[in-house]
C-alpha cells in the first residue's frame, strides 16, 4: 500500500488476523498488481467496517494481478465492494493483461452494508473488465444488495470463468455467481 504495487509475496503458514487492525492489500490510490501465492494456507480475517468501501483479503487490484492457492476465512464486513479476496478491481476493458484468480477459495462470510458483496472480488468497478477465474469455490454466506456468489458484478466483454464452484448462500436479490454483462462461464456449477 506504500507505492510497491507490482510486489510478489508468498505465504508460508496459515494466518490469522486475531486483534491487529488489518488494512486490505492495494488501495484506490495504490492499486495492487502482482502477485500473492497463497501456497495452498489460509487466511482468516475478521474485518468489520460497515462505512468503507474496498474491503477483503485485497483492497483493490488491477490488470497483471495474479492471485493463487489461497483459502479466506471468517468474516468481511464492509459498505460497497466487499470480497473474500479482493473488494473490487479496475481491470480494464481489453484481454491484453488480465485479473487472474486460480484455485482461489472463500469460505468467509461475505457482508456489504449496501452493495457488491462477492466469494471472489465485490466488484469491477469500470463498465467492463477482463478477468479469469480458474478453479475458485466460493463456500461462504454472500449478504448485501447486487451481490453473487463469485462477484457482485462482472461488467462484460473479455471477461471468464472456468470450473468454479459456489456452494454458498447469497442473499438480498444476489445471483448464483456474478450479476454480469456477458461474462463466459465454462463448466460451472452452483447448488
Amino acid at each position: 500500500n506504500g507505492g510497491n504495487v507490482t510486489a510478489k509475496a508468498a505465504l508460508t503458514a496459515d494466518i490469522a488476523q486475531g486483534e491487529v487492525d488489518y488494512q486490505p492489500i492495494g488501495t484506490t490510490a495504490n492499486v495492487f498488481k502482482g502477485e500473492l501465492n497463497g501456497n495452498g494456507h489460509s487466511v482468516t480475517l475478521d474485518i468489520n467496517r460497515p462505512d468503507q468501501d474496498y474491503q477483503g483479503l485485497c483492497g483493490v487490484i488491477t490488470d497483471g494481478v495474479w492471485i493463487h492457492d489461497i483459502t479466506v476465512k471468517g468474516s468481511v464486513i464492509g459498505r460497497n465492494s466487499v470480497g473474500g479476496i479482493a473488494g473490487g478491481t479496475n481491470g480494464g476493458a481489453n484481454n491484453t493483461a488480465w485479473t487472474k484468480l486460480e484455485r482461489c477459495t472463500n469460505e468467509a462470510d461475505i457482508t456489504a452494508s449496501n452493495n457488491n458483496a462477492g466469494g471472489m472480488i465485490g466488484v469491477y468497478m469500470n463498465g467492463s473488465a477482463s478477468f479469469e477465474f480458474n478453479d475458485c469455490l466460493n463456500a461462504g454466506t454472500i449478504k448485501g444488495g447486487e451481490s453473487g456468489a463469485m462477484s457482485g458484478w462482472s461488467g462484460g466483454g473479455w471477461s471468464i470463468m472456468r470450473r468454479c464452484l459456489n456452494t454458498g448462500l447469497v442473499n438480498d436479490g444476489g445471483s448464483d455467481f456474478t450479476r454480469e454483462n456477458g461474462t463466459s462461464r465454462v463448466d460451472c456449477y452452483s447448488k
